[in-house]
């Protein structure tokens, strides 16, 4: 599983530097307590927040990958899948979801990864795996 989500994180990480969604929507239920699922939504892929937002995660591959976080980028306003009638984005929106399947975050400022990997160090599940990994 985990080189899965290792090439959904890599894919995702291409199809939002093309601006393009070759493939379909990700299924969060499949990913639930897999891994946690980093949605970045914008207008388009010029967006200077989704520029910005994209190029902090592209830097952080690794400590994404440690964190089981995958990434997906949706520069695709007309095509209104489920996730963006679900959260609604009206312009760039971030949105992390725990391995429950709980939003954890969601904010439509740019965020540094080193707050994004704070909060996810911080829940409960996370620290269990920190200690497995001892």
């Amino acid at each position: 599983m985990r080189g899965m989500m290792r090439t959904v994180m890599a894919a995702g990480l291409v199809l939002a530097a093309q601006g393009a969604r070759a493939e379909p929507e990700p299924d969060l239920a499949a990913l639930r307590w897999q891994a946690r699922p980093l949605l970045v939504f914008a207008q388009g892929a010029s967006d200077p927040r989704y520029v910005a937002q994209m190029a902090q995660l592209s830097e952080a591959g690794g400590a994404l990958r440690a964190r089981d976080m995958v990434l997906f980028g949706d520069t695709a306003p007309e095509r209104q899948g489920a996730l963006r009638a679900r959260f609604a984005p009206e312009g760039f929106l971030l949105v992390l979801i725990g391995k429950d399947g709980g939003v954890k975050l969601a904010t439509e400022e740019v965020t540094p990864p080193e707050a994004l990997f704070a909060l996810v160090d911080a829940m409960p599940m996370r620290r269990r795996e920190m200690r497995q990994q001892e």
